[in-house]
């Protein structure tokens, strides 16, 4: 065993003498706040029920990071401290450990919200939670600390890149024909999954990806959705959209189960496709129909 690995375990140890069922199910729920499931929670309830341009922004923020995640982790193949002493495991991650994806992503997506919601105080906020959650990795003994550093810089990089190019790519994709917008929102995926798909994660972001960039692209022109609301509608608009979007990620979980091999990436990414498109264009479509949603007060084709 590297030194380096000898020493932060040991610190991880020492650490863990303050576990209990009090602190460990606090740090457990901190954790989950970094998971596939919390932000298929979140982050349509940001796109219906709080402000379409955030939720838009949060969730390709998401994903490309949970798509760029896996690509990093399969270049460094680090072992997770459990893998050295099981006596540490107090949570249950799968593949290597270099970097922290929990950390990564929680960068981007706080980082991008705090961009959106533009205070000092959020920015407070969710750098707290940045924090909170890698050290939640490190207690729970599935990320050494500089997997968790290395987690937070990556995700720094990105967010940086995101900020940068965002006000300027948003607005040449919207001046777009909706074919070509089309297009790109599909087939850039596609080659992202194509080029690496060695883990589900990498291809459910890029599924999601496609999915939900199609929708919105059809949604801006013909689907007039806004997020505003009273509390009431906003709330029954995401019970009725979470309904149906955990039937697809269920049924077709269900549906998909026997699939192996190659082919069980090609039903990952129709499932996972699918979601997205909901969640875009499907659930705003419904809402519409059923006069759950009021009239946006610009144009739906522009987001900046």
């Amino acid at each position: 065993m590297d030194t380096i690995y000898e020493l932060q375990l040991k610190w991880i140890i020492a650490l863990q003498q303050l576990h209990g069922p009090l602190i460990d199910g606090f740090f457990r729920g901190i954790t989950f706040m970094g998971e596939e499931m919390f932000f298929l929670l979140a982050i349509p309830f940001l796109f219906w029920s709080v402000d379409m341009v955030i939720g838009a922004r949060v969730g390709i923020a998401f994903l490309l990071s949970a798509y760029l995640n896996p690509v990093l982790k399969d270049i460094f193949q680090q072992p997770r401290p459990f893998f050295l002493d099981s006596s540490v495991k107090l949570s249950e991650a799968t593949g290597s450990g270099m970097p922290s994806g929990h950390a990564q992503t929680s960068v981007m997506v706080w980082g991008v919200l705090a961009w959106q919601i533009g205070k000092k105080w959020f920015w407070g906020i969710a750098i707290a939670f940045m924090l909170l959650i890698g050290f939640s990795r490190i207690f729970l003994g599935v990320h050494f600390p500089h997997q968790v550093l290395a987690g937070w810089m990556v995700g720094i990089v990105i967010l940086a890149a995101f900020l940068l190019l965002d006000p300027r790519v948003e607005p040449w994709l919207g001046g777009l024909p909706l074919w070509q917008q089309l297009a790109l929102a599909f087939f850039v995926p596609v080659l992202m999954a194509v080029a690496f798909h060695a883990d589900d994660a990498s291809v459910s972001a890029t599924a999601v990806m496609a999915g939900f960039g199609c929708g919105l692209a059809i949604a801006r022109r013909y689907v007039p959705f806004s997020a505003s609301g009273v509390w009431w509608l906003r709330l029954l608009r995401y019970v009725i959209g979470t309904a149906v979007m955990m039937g697809i990620y269920l049924g077709l979980s269900a549906l998909f189960s026997g699939v192996d091999g190659d082919l069980s990436y090609l039903f990952r990414f129709i499932r996972y496709g699918l979601l997205g498109v909901w969640i875009s264009l499907g659930a705003p479509w419904l809402f519409v129909q059923l006069h759950l949603a009021q009239k946006p007060t610009m144009p739906t084709a522009q987001l900046a």
